[in-house]
């Protein structure tokens, strides 16, 4: 997942999903408890691989989630309905549907975490990605429909006054003016992968680094992921090849046709 992600968003779904492996490792069955901890990790994955975490964002909404399935996983054994029942699929039915009810009112409560989202009455693109993959989610564990009108009713997604006066795409930040996404993989210790945080933080923005697994070798050092938004690809490339080899390098024009035919994520922090 880290290696095919792309964008903001992409990176913090991909890290999340890594995060939230961990502690289902082993595991044939899955229930409120174990989905709660590997919630709770993805969380803090996402979190741990930005060095100034923003709310409005896709992190408000898996913040939301962690909480919400924390809360059913220690409420679920007093739950009559559920008490007792052999099938963890059916006692993650309500803790899975409750959660997100508590991320379609994380997502509406975006607009107004962020100055950009509340002037352009828009919520952010990269928080309603990720309540559609919670509702893919539901609908698997309950057995039923994904709801399609799920979004219908957030700023900006509903035909109505704002769509019709052209507002923006619901976009946190806009990105750097003739920014490129640059992206690669390097082995790096913790110490190095934190030093090169800060370089890249000073010369652009959007900057994610995160492990891809936990595997070190004979000098301590493991495989990081990265992602930053720079004015200039040189001004990462350069940074990146001193820390490194860099594999998997990509450059893609931000204002290029595999960005502009989206609407953009919002920039979650640096």
């Amino acid at each position: 997942a880290l290696d095919s992600a792309r964008g903001n968003s992409g990176m913090l779904l991909a890290v999340s999903l890594a995060g939230m492996a961990e502690p289902l490792r082993g595991r044939e069955r899955v229930d409120a408890f174990a989905l709660a901890a590997a919630f709770g990790a993805a969380d803090r994955a996402a979190r741990q691989a930005l060095s100034d975490p923003r709310e409005g964002t896709i992190l408000t909404v898996l913040s939301a989630a962690a909480r919400s399935l924390a809360r059913s996983s220690t409420q679920a054994p007093d739950t009559p309905a559920v008490a007792g029942d052999a099938d963890p699929a059916v006692r993650l039915g309500p803790a899975v549907t409750l959660m997100l009810a508590d991320c379609v009112q994380a997502v509406e409560e975006t607009e107004s975490l962020l100055a950009p989202l509340t002037r352009a009455h828009v919520v952010d693109a990269g928080a309603v990605g990720l309540l559609w993959v919670f509702e893919a989610l539901r609908s698997v564990v309950t057995g039923t429909p994904v709801d399609e009108e799920l979004a219908t009713a957030l700023p900006g997604y509903v035909e109505g006054a704002h769509a019709a006066e052209g507002e923006p795409a619901a976009e946190a930040e806009a990105p750097i003016e003739g920014a490129v996404e640059v992206m690669g993989t390097l082995t790096l210790t913790p110490l190095a992968a934190a030093e090169l945080r800060r370089r890249l933080a000073d010369v652009g923005d959007a900057v994610i680094l995160a492990p891809v697994g936990t595997a070190r070798d004979g000098q301590g050092r493991v495989a990081w992921r990265v992602h930053v938004h720079v004015p200039r690809a040189e001004d990462a490339i350069g940074p990146l090849r001193a820390a490194g080899d860099v594999e998997g390098l990509a450059v893609t024009d931000l204002a290029g046709p595999s960005h502009g035919d989206a609407a953009p994520d919002g920039c979650h922090g640096r």
